[in-house]
């Protein structure tokens, strides 16, 4: 099947992957901050970051009246918010006040090879 972002497959991405939670969070969330490594190679796995990148229109050398527009902030993120996979139970792995810890391991499923159709699962 052909991938449905272009360049997916230069990264490998199988059905099933490895991913570690980026912060504490509550074993009943429903949704998980985690990093991907085969993902995102080149943001460090610490903790959940927000950028916004001032992108200077100034690299355009085109007069003003017919310079291109562009977006004045580029927004990047060293994480992915993936939602829990069913009802998967992660109460086993969680510590006396029911989270679970930064770098917790899962695996997460990509569906059809599909980094937006991500769900969250377990080490199995």
């Amino acid at each position: 099947m052909m991938s449905l972002v272009k360049g997916l497959e230069d990264y490998g991405i199988k059905p099933f992957e490895y991913a570690f939670l980026t912060e504490a969070t509550s074993k009943d969330a429903e949704t998980f901050r985690l990093y991907l490594p085969k993902l995102m190679p080149m943001f460090p796995c610490d903790t959940p970051v927000f950028n916004n990148w001032l992108f200077n229109n100034n690299v355009f050398l085109n007069d003003d009246v017919c310079k291109p527009r562009s977006i004045s902030t580029i927004k990047t993120q060293n994480f992915i918010t993936v939602p829990r996979h069913l009802s998967r139970d992660f109460s086993p792995r969680a510590d006396g006040s029911g989270n679970l810890p930064k770098d917790s391991k899962f695996i997460v499923q990509v569906m059809d090879e599909n980094i937006r159709d991500i769900r969250v699962s377990d080490i199995v």
